[in-house]
């Protein structure tokens, strides 16, 4: 079965995507279990002179024929679905979440290897400080959770749920090590423009 899925190409949207088919599925099965222990209890103590009873039994039958296929048709379909998805979050990592850590990882360093610089002069020393200091420990636990590759622990709808939560990290981070280029105050852009106007 070739999956058709027409949803937002982000790992968010293929979640929630997941989570109604994982439910869609558990009530076919739940469907399946009602129905064949009605069946089974109707063919044991029907009326057999009932016309309605009867028909009933056949509607069961026919439902218990049915489900099973719907059901294996729909497992094949979430199976497919969830190799989309695998395959989604691990582009999201290495197009995105990946660039974004070794960013901020580097800017972060290089940020903190200034501030100890004036503390700490042999090139050694300082590299072990930078590394054990505690913004940088905290973006590599966060890199360590993107990059390496445990999808197999939590599968495919777990992954991509780490995965948000792993996003939601590296933008606080972001915020927190990254500040912002600050504009110039308005005085100072009149002084340059009045600079700028002196012959």
């Amino acid at each position: 079965m070739k999956p058709t899925t027409q949803i937002n190409n982000s790992p968010k949207a293929f979640l929630v995507e997941h989570q109604k088919r994982q439910e869609e599925l558990e009530k076919l099965r739940s469907l399946n279990e009602t129905t064949s222990a009605w069946l089974a209890q109707q063919e044991r103590t029907a009326d057999l002179a009932d016309k309605s009873a009867l028909a009933e039994i056949s509607r069961l039958q026919v439902m218990c024929k049915l489900l099973p296929n719907r059901i294996a048709d729909r497992e094949e379909a979430l199976a497919l679905f969830e190799d989309e998805l695998f395959e989604l979050c691990r582009r999201h990592v290495s197009l995105e979440l990946g660039p974004r850590c070794r960013a901020l990882l580097d800017q972060t360093r290089q940020s903190v290897r200034r501030e100890l610089s004036s503390h700490i002069s042999d090139s050694l020393e300082l590299d072990q400080a930078v590394e054990a200091s505690s913004a940088v420990r905290e973006i590599v636990s966060v890199e360590f959770s993107v990059t390496v590759k445990l999808e197999h622990l939590r599968g495919a709808a777990g992954y991509a749920a780490d995965l948000f939560e792993a996003e939601k990290q590296i933008a606080a981070l972001e915020r927190k090590f990254v500040a912002p280029a600050t504009p110039p105050a308005p005085e100072r852009l009149e002084q340059k423009r009045a600079a700028s106007a002196t012959p």
